[in-house]
């Protein structure tokens, strides 16, 4: 017998410690991904790609209506959000927890289009500089881009380089 994929059943996204339940649309979780240049050294019948670090990390959050709460936090540089999902199996009833917990500068809060007798929006995009996702208890990933630690699986990619440098 397969084992069915776990499906995101629902979700919240809270923002400053303030609960946006009922009232997040939409999330979307910063995509972690490397920096590479292509190196040929003598010898070698090929390139590799090297690893030289991350893209920067962004998020958005959607939120029916406007909320002057988070439209206050515009240009904030340290805004705490944390994205909450509760995740199960087709036929189980088991709910798994997932959490996203972020911090970074919210750096584009749009209101988009205002039509009457339409519903309103607001759409906040957060430059992420702390990113920690973690599922059914298990830290997959976590990323502090000022203190330069990328820890993956449990395995601190950066370490080395931190004692290195002497940081």
């Amino acid at each position: 017998m397969t084992t069915q994929p776990l499906l995101l059943k629902s979700g919240t996204v809270f923002i400053d410690t303030i609960d946006y339940s009922g009232r997040m649309t939409n999330q979307t979780l910063p995509v972690p991904t490397l920096v590479t240049e292509s190196f040929r050294g003598g010898g070698m019948d090929g390139s590799v790609e090297v690893d030289m670090g991350l893209e920067p990390l962004e998020a958005t959050i959607e939120l029916g209506g406007i909320e002057k709460a988070v439209l206050k936090l515009f240009g904030q540089p340290d805004v705490g959000v944390t994205m909450r999902g509760s995740f199960s199996r087709q036929g189980g009833e088991q709910a798994t927890p997932g959490r996203a917990n972020l911090r970074g500068l919210i750096k584009s809060p749009d209101l988009g289009a205002w039509k009457p007798g339409e519903q309103t929006q607001t759409t906040l995009t957060l430059a992420v500089h702390y990113y920690k996702l973690t599922l059914a208890g298990e830290t997959i990933w976590e990323i502090d881009v000022p203190g330069g630690k990328r820890i993956v699986g449990g395995q601190d990619q950066l370490a080395a380089h931190r004692q290195a440098l002497g940081i």
